[in-house]
C-alpha cells in the first residue's frame, strides 16, 4: 500500500503537477488520520468492553458475597435471640427455683449457654479488599462505604459480647468442674439446675444481655445496607 502511494506521489512530481500533488499529499494525510482515528476508537471500544467485563465480573463477585453474607448474618440474628430467651429463662430460674427448669434451651449441647461466642466475618469484605478502588459505579461505591461503615459498627459488639460470654464460661468452668464434667457425658439439663443458681452468673446475666442487645440492633442495621447492595447489584447484572 505504502509503494502504491508512492508511485503516486512520483509521477504526480515527474509530470510537474504540484498542485495535484499538494491535494493529493493532504489528502494522504486525511486518510492517514482517518486510518488513525479508526484505530483508536476501535482500541477504546475495546478496552471499553474489557472494563465492563471486569466490572461484571466484580458484580457478580460482590452479589455471591452479599447474599452469604445475609445467610449468614440472619443465623446470627436467630443465635442472639436464641441466648437471649435462654438468659431470661435462666435468670427468672435463679430467682424461682420452682420454674420447669426445661423451658431453658441449651440448644442440645448440654453447656450451660446455648452459645459461647459469636463468628462475625464478612464475605463480602474480607473477599474484596480492593473492591472499593476497582468500582467505577459510584452508587455501588457508596453502599460499598456504607457496608463497611456498618460492618465497623457490628463488629466491636460481637467481639464485646464474646468477651464477656467466654469470661463468664471460665469462671463457671473453674467453680462448677465436677457438675460440668459430667454434664458432658450425660447432656441433662438438671445436672445444670446448680449452676443456673449461681450469683455470679444470674449477675453475669443482665450485662450480657445489655450486650446482646446492642449486637443486635447493629446487625439488623447492617441486614439493612445488605439487603440495598444486594438489590443494587442484582440490578446493575439484570441491566447489562
Amino acid at each position: 500500500m505504502i509503494k502504491f502511494f508512492r508511485r503516486i506521489r512520483k509521477s504526480l512530481l515527474m509530470e510537474n503537477k504540484t498542485g495535484k500533488y499538494f491535494k493529493y499529499a493532504i489528502g494522504e494525510i486525511l486518510l492517514v488520520m482517518i486510518g488513525i482515528l479508526l484505530a483508536l476508537q476501535v482500541n477504546n471500544w475495546n478496552e471499553n468492553r474489557k472494563q465492563l467485563k471486569q466490572q461484571d465480573f466484580l458484580f457478580t463477585q460482590l452479589l455471591s458475597d452479599a447474599k452469604a453474607d445475609s445467610v449468614f448474618f440472619k443465623s446470627r440474628l436467630l443465635g442472639l435471640e436464641l441466648l437471649d430467651s435462654t438468659l431470661i429463662n435462666i435468670k427468672q430460674f435463679g430467682m424461682d427455683s420452682t420454674l420447669n427448669i426445661s423451658t431453658i434451651n441449651t440448644n442440645g449441647t448440654g453447656k450451660v449457654l446455648p452459645i459461647i461466642a459469636f463468628r462475625h466475618a464478612s464475605n463480602l469484605l474480607d473477599n474484596n479488599p480492593n473492591a472499593y478502588q476497582e468500582l467505577l459505579d459510584n452508587e455501588i461505591k457508596d453502599m460499598l462505604r456504607d457496608y463497611n461503615a456498618k460492618y465497623s459498627y457490628l463488629s466491636p459488639q460481637f467481639l464485646f459480647l464474646n468477651t464477656l460470654l467466654e469470661k463468664n464460661r471460665d469462671i463457671i468452668s473453674r467453680r462448677y468442674y465436677k457438675e460440668l464434667r459430667e454434664n458432658k457425658r450425660t447432656k441433662s439439663i438438671k445436672t445444670l439446675s446448680t449452676i443456673y443458681k449461681d450469683v455470679e452468673l444470674q449477675s453475669d446475666i443482665d450485662n450480657i444481655r445489655i450486650a446482646l442487645e446492642a449486637a443486635h440492633r447493629r446487625t439488623n442495621e447492617f441486614m439493612g445496607i445488605n439487603k440495598n447492595i444486594t438489590k443494587a447489584l442484582t440490578n446493575r447484572l439484570n441491566n447489562d
